[in-house]
C-alpha cells in the first residue's frame, strides 16, 4: 500500500508544507516508476528503463571504494554473537570508529586489509544501534570514507510472541526479498502485513493460480514463525472493471467474485492466515475507483455483508478486519455503522498517519466510543494496520525512532490490539521510511535504521504488558504505567528536554530507547531522570513523576483536548476580514465534532474554520487557538508554522490581551520558526494564536504549533515584531 499520508484531505483543506513536499515527491516517484516499469506492476517483470531508474536512484550510494560485503544479513547481531562486518577496499588499512544512536564515540581502531579485504570486529559489550565510520588509507593518505550501520539486540524467540501486538508492512508480494524476515524475527516483530493480489491470482474467470513469489514468501513466513495479515486487494478485470485498476466491486456479481477470491486465498494457505483485511483505505481516493466512489460507506457495507458470513462459515477462526481508513476517519466509520455494518467484522483497522504522535490516543478513544454507541455499548478490537514516520533524509531517521516508540506506546495505552509499522524495508517510493535499508546499498544489504532498534526495544520491554494508567504530569511530559507480570514498567518521555523527579523507594532499572540498561538508586526517596523525545523504560515501583524545572507552561500539541479549557487551551474563531483589527471579545468558541467524513476536531460554523493541536484552517473567519494563563510573569512564545502549496498564503498574528506581539504573512510552501521573548502576562491573560486567510482561503490548512515557556529564549532567525511582508 502506498499510503500517502494525508492524501485524504479535501482540496480546499490544503496541507502543511512538509506534507505537501512529501506528497509531491511521492506522486512524482510513482509516476516515474509506473512509466518505467511494465503494466504488470506487481508480477516482478520490469522493463530495462525500470532497472535503469532503480540503479540511478541508488547510484550515489555506490561511489565509495569501500563496500560492505555479505556477512550476517543486515548486520543485525545478537548479544551472544560476535560483531563481524566484512568489507572490500582499495587501501592497505582501514581506520574505523563506532558511534551510538546518541552520537557518542563507543570504540575505534584500525584494521589491515589482505587482498583488498578486511573484517571489522569491534569488541562491543552492549546492545543498541551503531554507526560504523570507515576510512581507507594508502600509507598516510585517506582514500575514501563510508559510514554504515549495525545493531546488537538481545535474543528473543518470536515463535513465542503469537499474541504480540507488534508487526510491520513488508511488500514481499511486490518486490522485497523474504530473507529480510530473519531480521524481523531477530527484532521480535511477530506479524507481517502483505498482499496476495486478486488480479495476479485469478488470471482466468474462476481459475486461480499463485505466482511463485506469493508462495515463497508465505513459506518463509512459516519458517520464521511470522504471522501474516493479508489485505485482500485489488480489482480484477473479470469483475466490475469498467473503470480499470482499483475499481471497487459494486455489483452483486463483483462482490461474489471478490468473496470467492478471498475464500481461495484462505484455502490456499490453510491455518496460516489468521486475519484478512477487506480492501485498503477505501475512505480515501487513492485506491478506489468506479461507481462505488459515490457512496463509499454504502458499497463497502454491502461488501462486508456479503463477505463476512461466508468467510466465517468456512473459516470461523479467521478474523475479518474492516476499514483500513486513513487517517482515523470517524465520519466514515459513523456512516458505515449507520448502514448496519457493525455485525459484519471482527475488528476495525486504521492508518493513523500524523505529523506528531500526540493526540493519537484521543482520536482512538473517540473511535472506541463511536463503536460502543453503535454496538450496544460493547467494544470491538482496533488494529492500526499502517502507521509510520516519513523521514525525508538520512538524519531524520533518528527522529523516526522516537516517533515510532511514542506513537506505539500511545496506541498501547488505548488497547490497540495489533499495529504494523510502515515500512519494514526502504523502497523507491519511500527511500527513508523503512526499518532496514535496501538490498543494493553499498553500505550493506538491509542495514538497520534506528527505528528498527527502537521497535525491538519497545517489544522487549512491553510485550506481554498491560496498560495501567498515566501518572499525573504536565501534558508535555508523558509518564505511562504498564504492568508486566509482577513488574511495573513506567515509560517516560517529553516533547521538550526537562528534568523530572521519579519517586521510588527501591532501585530502578532504566532502559533507554536503544535498549541500553542502567540502574538508578534513590536519594531521599527519588531518582532524577532527564527526559527528551527519546523514550525511557523504568522497571521498578514508581509512585509519582514530577517536573522539577517547571519552565514549560503550555504546549499546543501535547495539551490538545476535546474539552475546552483543559490545559488552558480553547479553540475558536472570529468573523473578521483578513486585515481587520482584533479584540479578544471577537473570539467565539468552536464546537467539537466530526469534520465531514474525516476525524474529530474543533469546528467553527461549518467545515471551516477548524483547529487542532497542530493544524489550523481559516475561512472567511479567522481560526484561533487561545491559551488562558494561570500564572504571571515574563514568558516566551514560540513554535513553528508551515504552509502547504496552493492558494495565496495565510496571515499569522499573536495577541496578548488584545495587544499584537507578532505578525507576518506566510506564502505557500513556506515554513518558519517563531519566538517572541519577554512577554509579560498576568493571571487570566488571554494569548490568542490566530490564523487568517489572505484574499481567499483555498489550501489554507497550516501546521501551527505553540509553546509558552517561563524562561526567555534567544529568538531564532525567524522574523519577529510587525513584519507583514512575504
Amino acid at each position: 500500500m502506498l499510503s500517502l499520508a494525508l492524501h485524504y484531505r479535501q482540496t480546499k483543506a490544503g496541507l502543511p508544507a512538509r506534507w505537501a513536499v512529501i506528497l509531491r515527491s511521492r506522486r512524482r516517484l510513482r509516476q516515474i516508476w509506473i512509466s518505467c516499469c511494465s503494466a504488470r506492476a506487481f508480477d516482478g517483470r520490469f522493463t530495462a528503463a525500470g532497472v535503469v531508474f532503480f540503479l540511478l536512484l541508488f547510484a550515489t550510494m555506490a561511489g565509495a571504494a569501500i563496500r560492505i560485503e555479505s556477512g550476517q544479513i543486515g548486520n543485525v547481531f545478537l548479544s551472544n554473537e560476535k560483531v563481524a562486518i566484512p568489507l572490500t577496499c582499495d587501501g592497505g588499512e582501514i581506520s574505523w570508529k563506532v558511534t551510538d544512536y546518541f552520537g557518542t564515540v563507543v570504540i575505534e581502531g584500525r584494521e589491515t586489509s589482505t587482498n583488498k579485504r578486511a573484517i571489522i570486529q569491534p569488541p562491543l559489550k552492549r546492545v543498541g544501534y551503531f554507526d560504523l565510520h570507515l576510512t581507507e588509507h594508502d600509507g598516510t593518505s585517506a582514500m575514501s570514507t563510508l559510514t554504515t550501520s549495525f545493531a546488537v539486540l538481545t535474543p528473543i524467540d518470536v515463535a513465542k510472541l503469537t499474541n504480540s501486538p507488534f508487526g510491520a508492512m513488508t511488500h514481499f508480494a511486490q518486490h522485497n526479498d523474504p530473507a529480510v524476515m530473519s531480521l524481523l524475527a531477530r527484532a521480535g516483530i511477530a506479524h507481517i502485513r502483505d498482499e496476495q493480489y486478486w488480479s495476479a491470482i485469478e488470471t482466468q474467470p474462476a481459475v486461480y493460480s499463485y505466482p511463485s513469489k506469493f508462495l515463497s514468501y508465505m513459506s518463509a513466513a512459516g519458517t520464521y514463525s511470522l504471522t501474516p495479515l493479508i489485505p485482500l486487494n485489488w480489482s480484477n478485470r473479470f469483475y466490475d472493471f469498467d473503470n480499470g485498476d482499483y475499481t471497487f466491486p459494486y455489483t452483486e456479481s463483483g462482490r461474489k467474485g471478490y468473496v470467492n477470491y478471498a475464500l481461495n486465498v484462505l484455502d490456499r494457505y490453510p491455518g496460516q492466515i489468521k486475519a484478512v483485511e477487506l480492501w485498503n483505505e477505501i475512505n480515501a481516493g487513492t485506491f478506489i475507483a468506479g461507481p462505488a466512489t459515490a457512496d463509499k460507506p454504502g458499497y463497502y457495507s454491502l461488501l462486508l455483508k456479503e463477505a463476512y458470513p461466508t468467510i466465517k462459515s468456512l473459516h470461523p477462526a479467521v478474523k475479518v478486519v474492516a476499514g483500513a481508513t486513513v487517517p482515523i476517519a470517524h465520519g466514515f466509520f459513523k456512516s458505515l455503522f449507520e448502514k448496519g455494518a457493525m455485525p459484519y467484522f471482527d475488528a476495525v483497522s486504521i492508518h493513523p498517519y500524523r505529523d506528531y504522535p500526540d493526540g493519537v490516543d484521543l482520536e482512538i478513544a473517540e473511535l472506541r466510543e463511536l463503536i460502543k454507541t453503535y454496538n450496544g455499548g460493547q467494544p470491538k478490537s482496533i488494529w492500526a494496520t499502517e502507521f509510520g514516520f516519513s523521514a525525508s533524509d538520512e538524519p531524520e531517521r533518528y527522529a523516526a525512532a522516537s516517533y515510532l516508540a511514542q506513537i506505539g506506546l500511545l496506541m498501547l495505552s488505548q488497547s490497540v490490539e495489533r499495529m504494523y509499522y510502515y515500512l519494514a524495508i526502504d523502497d523507491t517510493l519511500f527511500p527513508f521510511r523503512g526499518l532496514v535499508g535496501v538490498a543494493s546499498d553499498a553500505r550493506g544489504a538491509f542495514r538497520p535504521h534506528p527505528a528498527l532498534v527502537a521497535y525491538a526495544t519497545l517489544i522487549r520491554q512491553l510485550d506481554g504488558a498491560t496498560y495501567h494508567s498515566r501518572f499525573t504530569t504536565p501534558p508535555s511530559i508523558y509518564a505511562l504505567r504498564f504492568q508486566r507480570g509482577e513488574d511495573q514498567v513506567s515509560v517516560l518521555w517529553s516533547n521538550h528536554p526537562v528534568p523530572v523527579s521519579v519517586a521510588t523507594s527501591s532501585e530502578l532499572i532504566v532502559a533507554d530507547i536503544m535498549g541500553g540498561i542502567s540502574t538508578k538508586s534513590p536519594i531521599a526517596g527519588s531518582v532524577s531522570v532527564n527526559l527528551s523525545r527519546d523514550v525511557q523504560y523504568v522497571v521498578g515501583q514508581v509512585t509519582s513523576v514530577t517536573d522539577t524545572a517547571k519552565e514549560l507552561l503550555a504546549d499546543s500539541v501535547s495539551g490538545y483536548s476535546k474539552m475546552a479549557g483543559k490545559n488552558g487551551w480553547y479553540y475558536g474563531y472570529a468573523e473578521l476580514g483578513s486585515t481587520a483589527s482584533y479584540d479578544p471579545s471577537h473570539f467565539k468558541q468552536m464546537s467539537w465534532g466530526i469534520w465531514g467524513s474525516d476525524n474529530y476536531r474543533w469546528l467553527g460554523t461549518g467545515a471551516y474554520p477548524f483547529a487542532s493541536g497542530s493544524l489550523m484552517h481559516p475561512s472567511g473567519a479567522w481560526a484561533i487557538r487561545r491559551w488562558v494563563s494561570d500564572t504571571s510573569g515574563d514568558v516566551t512564545l514560540s513554535g513553528s508554522v508551515s504552509r502547504g502549496e496552493g492558494g495565496d498564503g495565510v496571515g499569522i498574528r499573536i495577541f496578548v490581551d488584545g495587544d499584537e506581539v507578532y505578525s507576518r504573512n506566510l506564502a505557500p510552501t513556506q515554513s518558519v520558526e517563531y519566538s517572541v521573548p519577554n512577554v509579560a502576562i498576568k493571571f487570566g491573560s488571554k494569548i490568542d494564536f490566530t490564523l487568517n486567510h489572505r484574499n481567499e482561503s483555498s489550501f489554507d490548512a497550516t501546521s501551527f504549533t505553540s509553546r509558552i515557556t517561563r524562561r526567555p529564549e534567544s529568538p531564532p532567525d525567524a522574523p519577529n515584531g510587525f513584519n507583514l511582508s512575504n
